[in-house]
C-alpha cells in the first residue's frame, strides 16, 4: 500500500541509530555490522560522523529482519532485497551448524571460542532470533543432557558459566552503545532461570539492561533501586510468591515510585496499581519497553 507521505518526507535522514534500534528491535552493534560487512542500508552522516536514517531505510530494515525471521542468512539478504534470487532458490540459515559449533566450544571446555563466536552470530543476527533459534534450543538440549554421565554434567555447569559470562560482556556493550531507558532486571530462582533471562534480557534492545544478580532479598529492594538511575524494572521468577510477598513487592515498588514489571506463573495474582505480566517472549518484552 502506498504511503501517504511524499517520497522526500520518507527518504529525509532524521533519525539517530538509538532511535532506530528503539523502534526496530535492532541493536545498534547489529545495524553497524549490516552496514560495514553487507552494504545493508547504508545511512546518511552528519558533519559529525553521525548516522542518520531516513523512515523508508526504517522499513527497509524492517524487512531485512522479516527475511532474517524467515531463515535466509544476512550475507543474502540484499540479494533478496533486490530480487536477485527466485523463491525457490533462497538460503536458509544454518541454525544446526551454528548450535553445533557452539556445543564444540563447550565440549572442549573452550571458553574463549564459545565468548568469540557468540560475538560474531551478535554482530550477524537480530537478538531475538539468537535467542529463540539459537541460544534457547542450546540451553535447553544441554539441560537434557546433564544426567547422561559426569562429564556431560561438567559441560552444562560449564557452559552455565561461560555462557553468564559471555552474554554478561554482550550487555556491557548493549549498556554502552544505547541510549534507550535504562531498565533493570531481577531473577529469583536458580542459574537455569538466571541465565535464560539473560539470554531473553540480550534480545531486548529497546532498553538498557542493569543487571541486579540473582536472589536478592526483597526487604532489601528498595534500598537498593534508590541508588540506581531506572526507569523500570523486571523481577523475574518461575515460582508464583505468596500473597505476603506480593504485598511487599508492591510496598517496595511504590516506594520507589518505579514502574515494576513481574514475569511469573499466572498463577501468581497481581499486585495492586501495578503492571503484572506473564514470562513473555522476547519479543513481547521489546514490544512492552518500545511502548511504554
Amino acid at each position: 500500500m502506498p504511503s501517504d507521505q511524499p517520497n522526500s518526507e520518507i527518504e529525509q535522514p532524521r533519525y539517530p541509530i538509538r532511535e532506530v534500534t528503539r523502534r526496530t528491535g535492532i541493536p545498534t552493534v547489529t545495524l553497524r555490522a549490516w552496514e560495514r560487512r553487507y552494504g545493508l542500508v547504508v545511512p546518511s552522516r552528519t558533519s559529525k560522523g553521525h548516522r542518520l536514517y531516513s523512515e523508508a531505510q526504517i522499513a527497509e530494515l524492517n524487512r531485512v529482519a522479516d527475511w532474517i525471521a524467515r531463515g535466509v542468512p544476512v550475507s543474502r539478504v540484499r540479494e533478496v532485497l533486490k530480487g536477485q534470487l527466485p523463491g525457490e532458490e533462497l538460503p536458509a540459515t544454518d541454525w544446526p551448524a551454528s548450535q553445533q559449533q557452539l556445543l564444540t566450544a563447550i565440549a572442549n571446555f573452550d571458553a574463549i571460542a564459545l565468548e568469540q563466536q557468540l560475538n560474531h552470530l551478535r554482530r550477524e543476527l537480530p537478538g531475538a532470533q539468537l535467542a529463540t533459534k539459537l541460544l534457547h534450543p542450546l540451553l535447553a538440549e544441554l539441560r537434557g543432557q546433564r544426567h547422561q554421565g559426569p562429564l556431560k554434567q561438567a559441560g552444562y555447569r560449564f557452559a552455565l558459566s561461560a555462557l553468564r559470562d559471555a552474554l554478561m560482556h554482550q550487555l556491557r556493550l548493549q549498556h554502552k552503545s544505547s541510549g534507550a531507558p535504562r531498565v533493570g532486571w531481577l531473577v529469583i530462582g536458580d542459574e537455569y532461570l538466571e541465565l535464560r533471562t539473560l539470554i531473553d534480557t540480550l534480545a531486548v534492545p529497546a532498553c538498557r539492561p542493569h543487571w541486579l544478580g540473582r536472589n536478592l532479598p526483597l526487604d532489601a529492594l528498595a534500598s537498593v533501586l534508590q541508588s540506581q538511575p531506572l526507569t523500570s524494572l523486571f523481577l523475574v521468577t518461575e515460582t508464583p510468591l505468596s500473597a505476603s510477598e506480593l504485598r511487599q513487592l508492591g510496598e517496595q515498588a511504590r516506594g520507589c515510585q518505579l514502574p515494576l514489571y513481574l514475569c511469573a506463573p499466572a498463577s501468581a495474582a497481581t499486585i495492586t496499581d501495578r503492571l503484572v505480566i506473564e514470562l513473555e517472549s522476547p519479543d513481547a518484552l521489546n514490544s512492552r519497553l518500545k511502548n511504554d
